[in-house]
């Protein structure tokens, strides 16, 4: 529409759009539907919402205090066991998960130094994420373990965010997921469970095309673009809209060479 266009109620367009990765993601895997996404990378965040006026989110809440089954808790999970076959416990260790840390990180007293100083931490704590899985392809019990608990958790916080008013339709999306039927069985298993009225289907897109799903309708249907910030924000070129808080951000990628998702504010622009 031309600059200043009013939708069909009379309303003057919105001319920009800001929304977390979280509520693109969703956007993205589920094609603009109503329903609940996880969206898992470095940390795990899970949006349910109908679109209008109910809006629930579960779990994102940074390494230290959730992102259950995400890169970082599986990284950490791996390292735990690693620090348990170091120290010779008789339960919990695993040799293989020994070996690939000190291989990556170096010795395990370095370990400490390396992380808990660190701004990057949930980052460096992903990055064994890669290590996990292979031990686990190559059938190591305690990594299988920490795939089966990561594929758990996440279900169970898409199963949360599945409120009264948010419709029975779920999707997953992440590079983490990319792991494959070691985490996927195990979530896919536990949401039956949890939510067996639910239909999960395969994520329609990537937040990328749930960005350019959002600019297409805010170009052409602005009417139908509700807002409800944080998880979307609208404006115009004369006052721009106001920045995400920084804890209504959706997980972070892995670093690279590993899978995830980016961390960053999505924003939508209509083309005059």
């Amino acid at each position: 529409p031309p600059p200043g266009a009013a939708d069909p109620a009379g309303r003057p367009a919105p001319r920009t759009a800001v929304a977390p990765d979280a509520r693109s993601a969703h956007l993205g895997a589920l094609g603009g539907r109503p329903g609940a996404v996880v969206a898992v990378g470095t940390g795990a965040i899970a949006l349910g919402t109908d679109l209008r006026t109910v809006w629930h989110r579960v779990d994102g809440w940074g390494h230290l205090l959730g992102d259950l089954g995400s890169g970082s808790w599986i990284g950490a999970q791996g390292l735990r066991a690693a620090v348990a076959a170091h120290d010779g416990r008789d339960s919990g260790g695993s040799p293989a998960l020994l070996a690939a840390a000190v291989a990556r990180f170096g010795p395990v007293p370095s370990w400490p130094g390396q992380l808990y100083t660190r701004p990057d931490r949930a980052q460096v704590l992903a990055s064994f994420t890669p290590d996990v899985a292979a031990a686990a392809r190559a059938d190591d019990t305690v990594a299988r373990q920490v795939l089966a608990g990561a594929g758990t958790h996440l279900a169970t916080t898409l199963a949360a965010a599945l409120v009264d008013g948010v419709p029975p339709l779920a999707a997953a999306t992440g590079g983490v997921l990319g792991i494959g039927p070691l985490l996927t069985d195990a979530f896919r298993a536990r949401l039956a469970v949890l939510r067996p009225d639910v239909a999960l289907v395969d994520p329609a897109g990537t937040p990328l095309d749930g960005a350019l799903h959002l600019a297409a309708r805010l170009a052409t249907e602005p009417g139908s673009v509700v807002e409800h910030a944080p998880w979307l924000t609208l404006g115009d070129h004369a006052a721009p809209p106001t920045a995400v808080p920084p804890t209504a951000a959706p997980p972070t990628a892995l670093p690279p060479g590993a899978p995830g998702t980016a961390p960053h504010p999505t924003t939508a622009e209509e083309t005059p």
